[in-house]
């Protein structure tokens, strides 16, 4: 009988040693799967992930490019045209062949006022990212809870 007490208690020890390292590997699993970030490391992802600012600091780099195409001047245009159709039977004698160059000529200041606009349209593009940014931070640290 005795006996028999002390494999009952060995056993209980058993299982509640068994149950605790069982406890304690759930409450190590539990805390993997949960991510515990700052508001800077926050604020750092959702600055890099978002799409919104993304696309805007794209519309940046748009109006820059504008700015650089307004300052160039416009290529001239070469044509050529041949015609296909002659009575005679030589095509070099009586064949029609046309050439032409064309250049756009800007005046009364055009290209430098299109620049002006080009750089005023890239600053406001500037400003609207800017403002898009801290909208956006505004409105993610007035949702984190503190």
């Amino acid at each position: 009988m005795c006996i028999l007490r002390l494999q009952k208690i060995n056993l209980c020890r058993c299982l509640t040693a068994c149950l605790i390292c069982l406890l304690t590997l759930g409450l190590h699993a539990q805390n993997r799967d949960t991510v515990s970030l700052s508001l800077p490391q926050i604020e750092a992802r959702f600055l890099s992930h978002n799409l919104k600012l993304i696309a805007q600091h794209y519309h940046i780099d748009k109006a820059n490019a504008e700015i650089i195409k307004s300052k160039l001047f416009p290529n001239p245009v070469f044509s050529f045209g041949q015609g296909l159709y002659t009575k005679s039977r030589d095509t070099n004698v009586f064949s029609q062949q046309t050439y032409g160059i064309s250049q756009l000529i800007l005046t009364a200041g055009k290209r430098n006022k299109a620049l002006q606009l080009a750089q005023v349209t890239a600053e406001n593009a500037r400003y609207e990212f800017f403002d898009l940014v801290r909208t956006l931070k505004f409105s993610l640290r007035s949702s984190f809870p503190e």
